[in-house]
């Protein structure tokens, strides 16, 4: 178990690991980990190796061959940190003509800050493109 705590704060963070995938992760007053790690838990990825950045929030999951993609991902999934985008917003986006890249970033803003979501949002944009009917 890794923990971070924060009593003067009131902060806390802990990450349990089974298997490399979260089993348990009790967060309080922490949101941007609580976030990374409800989807860690509830996709059953593995977590990656800087667990320091798991628990501070700064990693998500990535969507490699292989492992779920777009499709499987919850629609409140947050896929762009910087920008508190989630799935469900890149959808919408799509919905009202953003068809790439380019277009949900300039219509989400998604991507448009460390842009270590670019992967992600264009393959959702992909999947979205490929079943226009789910969207």
């Amino acid at each position: 178990m890794l923990r971070l705590s924060d009593p003067r704060g009131g902060r806390y963070a802990g990450i349990a690991l089974r298997a490399d995938r979260v089993a348990a992760a009790p967060v309080i007053g922490m949101p941007d980990p609580a976030a990374a790690l409800v989807q860690f838990h509830d996709s059953g990825f593995l977590a990656p190796l800087d667990r320091l950045g798991l628990l501070l929030g700064r990693t998500l999951p990535d969507m490699p061959a292989g492992r779920p993609d777009a499709s499987e991902l919850p629609g409140s999934a947050l896929v762009c940190r910087c920008n508190g985008v989630t799935k469900d917003a890149l959808l919408s986006a799509v919905r009202d003509g953003s068809a790439d890249l380019p277009g949900l970033s300039r219509a989400t803003r998604a991507g448009t800050g460390r842009g270590g979501c670019r992967d992600a949002v264009s393959k959702i944009a992909a999947w979205a493109a490929a079943t226009p009917a789910r969207v």
